[in-house]
């Protein structure tokens, strides 16, 4: 899997730096999903939900990754 690059010194570019950083990570379990029979489309959609998940999560719960991104949980 690609290394993740760290960010650089200006916050202004955090979001579009962040993106691209992931991008190489996210298109590898692209391919590695794809390649194990997952249709691309519901690898993409499934992508997003996990991460809107995690997003739901973090602000309902704090940061807490030992809980999973599926599901909803009580703390």
């Amino acid at each position: 899997m690609p290394v993740i690059k760290a960010p650089n010194d200006n916050p202004r570019d955090d979001d579009l730096e962040c993106q691209q950083a992931l991008e190489p990570s996210f298109l590898s379990i692209i391919e590695e999903a794809v390649a194990a029979g997952w249709p691309r489309r519901l690898v993409l959609q499934s992508l997003g939900d996990l991460a809107d998940n995690l997003w739901t999560d973090e602000e309902q719960l704090g940061p807490r990754p030992e809980l999973p991104a599926v599901g909803s949980f009580d703390p």
